[in-house]
């Protein structure tokens, strides 16, 4: 099992074949697919549910989760995000996605 709790959101990086879920756990899990395997967890990413997980690159991603909060992480490191963008608003954060054309989220 994968999460404590549904699973939320995904995301596939088909290059690595990896998936990446977001759970009701608030938790993000890295998935290998040739095997199954998780091969890395981050723990508490929001607290509560993640609702959403993009790949903005293949060493990046985005999460938005219950605390109107966007945050990218790093595959290659562990635990902390790079960046934490917050609402300035009253508006609820619940989905995300990659501009088409440039790279930004």
């Amino acid at each position: 099992r994968v999460h404590q709790g549904a699973g939320t959101s995904l995301a596939v990086e088909p290059a690595s074949r990896r998936i990446l879920t977001g759970g009701e756990d608030g938790c993000v899990c890295v998935v290998n697919l040739d095997n199954w395997s998780v091969e890395r967890r981050i723990d508490s990413v929001y607290g509560s549910t993640v609702s959403d997980i993009v790949l903005d690159s293949t060493t990046t991603f985005v999460t938005v989760g219950s605390s109107n909060q966007v945050k990218q992480w790093d595959l290659r490191t562990h635990s902390e995000p790079l960046r934490i963008m917050k609402s300035v608003s009253d508006v609820s954060l619940h989905c995300v996605d990659k501009h088409p054309g440039q790279d930004i989220f």
